[in-house]
């Protein structure tokens, strides 16, 4: 059949398919730019009856076949492929790419580009197309199937470095592929018999006009375009199918692939069609006559289905189960979405929660492009059934890497205003993602119950901050993104630095080393059984004890010898209350700050007398009604919680009694709760010096004030200054501001 006949026959039964089209209710829109100005390649969009942009409809990619020299989006294949598809409930886009020509030369792999920038384009305009960006699939023949099985098969960059057209680094994954006989390996292709069965004898095909060399010339370009090659247990779900009266492409190509997925454990379908030749669409034999009794359509859509529109809770659309919101803060916004687990606001329950940082090809600020890897793991019905947690995804820019300070920041606000388990905070990421992660462990260690890097690198310097954090970090050892090593110096330096991390390196695997990690029960079951332990066991088991003797306290803690008592006139000036405020004394003890305060914020002021030991709130309630001290209020606190009302003091006066917090973040927590807006934070402990200090400050107290400064800080306050109290010499006096 003549390369004329084909066209003119192609251009019949295209004008006739669009009709159908348009007659069953599928509005298209043709000849849509895609690759930006300096191209005049574009793409039709087929969209399903009464499909509304404000919808979120799963989205199609249809790559067209004719050997990379030829064909084209409105291709009869292609347009029964769209049509029936839209009708089903899908947004296509058919676009054509670079085909090879004298003056162009060999097209690869700068076609393999275009059907990748198609899909970046299809998620860049997703909420004007009123599609999901989460579910997308792509389906192709021929050629078609070699470059859909491509993009299944391989990461952005992997191949060769990607020309990324108009649209960034917006993610050119997909979650479902349909490969119709498509060449899956140039190396082992055969030529077939007059009835399509296949010979002993190799066939290039057109394969040197594709890449522009030989089989003998460059055997290795040769396997490195081949699908078969990349099949890795990361790729996304396979539908395959091929005729076994394949004239063109011998069928054991797809044979090839589907043996390649099950091997890699990748879901597939293989459907062999006995009357098939090559270039049939759902109905349609090459020629335009019935594919025999065989209509591929139904399982085509039930496949597509399951893995793009299952309404099955695990498949429920994200953006729905994930509230959208914006971070605003002095280093910008930050758009980011939320899972909130409860049934109702009404439930008293806290919660897990997990900080989920995307990569590289999500950054962006449509505040969807970051659920695409990931995070549908930890929202699955099997999951939350199991493990109920509050989930966060923020959205870092595009053109920028993760800014710490800032999702920290709003990890920080989340914990405030949501009933989150302080105990049980959890980060992981992937890749740029990967990195966040363990430079989040650097910048605030004390805040995260475990962490999960996968496939990222950090800051080796600061291991020793990492050290008493359950760590399980993964890689694939076949990465070319980011390499395995940059996992294996952290987890190295983390172990050197006294720490125990768990470390998983997949063989084989290239850059998409998280769709098994994350798809791993396991490494859930490990995640959600980790919680921050108490860093000081024991240290308030006297203040608990109910033989507790107040009278002996009295004499230990306002005795001269003790330079807090000592020097307390001075030190409660420079807390520098002023009247009608409220303050929070935490630790009261025996009371010895309790008067003072109470003079210095008057009658319309407050003071709260927090403390660990029941006998302590009792004696100073006896002794504030004694005095007559109304605005007086003794608390008694937990080990994890200062049973202080939301915003309810402007200042927070702790002193000698931090190094008593068993749990600091969740203490710290609940005291930034407290506290309202600007509020001021003053923290007074031992200054704790190896070498220098005294013995038994050396046994009690367990870390100095660098470290205490950093957990103050990663927990969302401030150092506003450090005040010098003349006579102090074994303490340290430090002022915080609540951001």
């Amino acid at each position: 059949m003549s390369a004329a006949f084909v066209r003119a026959f192609a251009a019949g039964v295209t004008l006739a398919s669009v009709c159908f089209a348009q007659q069953s209710g599928v509005r298209i829109e043709s000849d849509v730019p895609y690759l930006g100005p300096a191209r005049s390649e574009t793409l039709d969009l087929y969209f399903p009856p009464g499909h509304r942009k404000d919808g979120k409809a799963p989205a199609i990619l249809i790559v067209h076949g004719g050997g990379w020299r030829n064909g084209d989006k409105a291709g009869p294949r292609e347009v029964e492929f769209a049509t029936t598809l839209a009708r089903a409930g899908y947004v296509c886009a058919s676009a054509n790419y670079l085909l090879a020509d004298e003056a162009r030369g060999a097209p690869w792999p700068r076609n393999l580009h275009d059907c990748r920038n198609a899909v970046r384009f299809l998620r860049h305009r997703a909420e004007k197309l009123g599609i999901d960006p989460t579910r997308i699939g792509a389906i192709g023949g021929s050629a078609g199937g070699h470059l859909v099985s491509m993009i299944a098969t391989t990461d952005a960059d992997e191949v060769v470095p990607e020309e990324r057209g108009p649209y960034g680094r917006e993610s050119c994954a997909i979650q479902a592929v349909a490969s119709f006989y498509g060449v899956t390996s140039f190396l082992t292709r055969r030529k077939v018999d007059d009835k399509g069965k296949p010979t002993e004898e190799l066939h290039d095909g057109p394969v040197p006009i594709l890449l522009g060399k030989s089989r003998d010339e460059a055997p290795d370009l040769w396997k490195l375009a081949s699908p078969v090659t990349h099949v890795s247990s990361d790729d996304p779900p396979f539908f395959i199918t091929h005729g076994t009266a394949d004239l063109t492409v011998d069928y054991l190509q797809s044979e090839s692939l589907a043996a390649a997925c099950r091997d890699a454990s990748v879901p597939h379908r293989l459907m062999m069609v006995g009357a098939g030749d090559h270039s049939y669409s759902f109905r349609l034999r090459g020629d335009g006559k019935p594919l025999s009794r065989t209509d591929l359509g139904p399982a085509v859509i039930a496949f597509f289905d399951e893995y793009l529109k299952s309404k099955r809770p695990e498949k429920a659309r994200l953006t729905d189960l994930m509230a959208a919101h914006t971070h605003e803060s002095s280093h910008g916004k930050m758009p980011y979405r939320l899972y909130d687990p409860r049934e109702s606001d009404k439930s008293t329950a806290r919660y897990p929660l997990v900080l989920f940082l995307h990569g590289a090809g999500e950054r962006g600020t449509d505040n969807r492009a970051q659920l695409v890897h990931g995070v549908r793991d930890f929202l699955a019905s099997r999951s939350q059934s199991r493990r109920p947690c509050f989930v966060l995804a923020p959205q870092c820019p595009r053109g920028r890497y993760w800014n710490i300070a800032q999702f920290l920041e709003l990890t920080r606000d989340v914990i405030a205003k949501h009933p989150i388990d302080v105990d049980r905070v959890y980060v992981t990421g992937l890749s740029m993602g990967g990195y966040g992660t363990w430079h989040a462990l650097a910048e605030a260690p004390g805040l995260f119950a475990a962490a999960a890097p996968v496939c990222g690198g950090g800051p080796v310097e600061a291991a020793a901050k990492m050290a008493d954090v359950p760590i399980w970090a993964f890689h694939g050892d076949a990465d070319r993104v980011v390499p395995a090593r940059k996992s294996r110096e952290m987890i190295e330096a983390v172990t050197a630095a006294g720490g125990t991390p768990k470390y998983t390196e997949y063989p084989g695997v290239r850059h998409n080393s998280w769709s098994r990690t994350y798809s791993n029960e396991a490494v859930h079951e490990w995640l959600f059984t980790q919680q921050l332990e108490s860093v000081k066991p024991g240290i308030n088991d006297s203040f608990t004890d109910p033989e507790l003797d107040v009278s002996k306290f009295v004499k230990r803690f306002e005795g001269e010898s003790r330079e807090i008592f000592a020097h307390r006139a001075k030190i409660a000036r420079a807390v520098g209350l002023q009247k009608g405020q409220a303050v929070a004394d935490i630790g009261a003890g025996t009371g010895l700050f309790v008067e003072m305060f109470a003079k210095d914020v008057g009658t319309g002021g407050k003071v709260y007398a927090v403390d660990i030991a029941e006998k302590f709130v009792a004696h100073i309630d006896e002794r504030a009604k004694r005095h007559h001290l109304s605005h007086v209020e003794g608390v008694l606190c937990t080990d994890r919680d200062a049973k202080l009302p939301e915003a309810s003091v402007d200042a927070i006066f702790v002193c000698d009694t931090y190094h008593h917090f068993e749990y600091p973040a969740a203490t710290l927590a609940s005291l930034h709760r407290a506290l309202r807006p600007g509020g001021q934070l003053v923290v007074i402990d031992f200054e704790r010096i190896p070498g220098q200090s005294r013995p038994w400050l050396l046994g009690h107290v367990r870390a100095g004030k660098s470290v205490f400064r950093s957990e103050i800080e990663a927990a969302g306050f401030e150092l506003e200054e450090e005040v010098e109290i003349p006579g102090l010499k074994e303490n340290y006096f430090l002022r915080f501001r609540r951001k």
